[in-house]
């Protein structure tokens, strides 16, 4: 790993400075922009602190450690930052397109699971649960999509309703309130399996 500074030389021409009737001629070199604007992470900095999260399971405080043997003096409350900025600005479209073309497709698996938070941030008890639902299509209908959706309450008619609408065949695999789908619903062919 190694640290690489950018710097941007700015030139001015003599000759113009003296010369009151021709403009300065200023030229700026140009430094590579950064995923995130304002900071100093890179594209590969990113990468690993995405990588390390989410596929490795190191949790942001330990990778604080971790880079600080590096050289790179941070903190937890700047990766996390990192971490959502680049979700929410490279990470978001993609999931979006992937969401639009699972809307085409009539079969859709579906899987919800739920666990317990301790701190909650909307100041809620932490004897409440946290949902996580799992949509995937099937492969006889093109490209596998796997998608995930969190949320803090059990808003299966708020967050399901533009896909059960288009939907023939929903295989819902434990699911605790299939019968709270919403009413206009009817006559789609579900198949719970659990």
């Amino acid at each position: 790993m190694k640290k690489v500074q950018h710097i941007e030389h700015a030139y001015k021409c003599k000759i113009c400075k003296g010369d009151t009737f021709q403009k300065a001629q200023i030229k700026r070199g140009k430094a590579p922009q950064p995923p995130i604007q304002r900071s100093m992470a890179s594209p590969s900095v990113l990468a690993k602190v995405m990588y390390d999260k989410f596929s490795q399971y190191l949790p942001l405080y330990r990778q604080v450690k971790e880079w600080d043997r590096y050289g790179l003096n941070t903190n937890d409350k700047n990766l996390s930052n990192w971490v959502i900025r680049a979700s929410h600005d490279w990470l978001l479209p993609i999931y979006l397109r992937m969401k639009h073309l699972m809307m085409d497709k009539s079969i859709l698996h579906v899987d919800e699971t739920y666990g317990q938070i301790i701190n909650r941030s909307d100041g809620k008890s932490g004897q409440t649960n946290a949902y996580n639902w799992v949509y995937r299509s099937v492969p006889s209908q093109g490209p596998t999509i796997t998608l995930f959706q969190s949320g803090l309450d059990l808003s299966l008619k708020v967050s399901l309703k533009a896909i059960l609408e288009r939907l023939f065949v929903m295989v819902i695999l434990p699911i605790i309130s299939w019968k709270a789908l919403p009413s206009q619903i009817v006559g789609r062919m579900f198949v719970v399996i659990g």
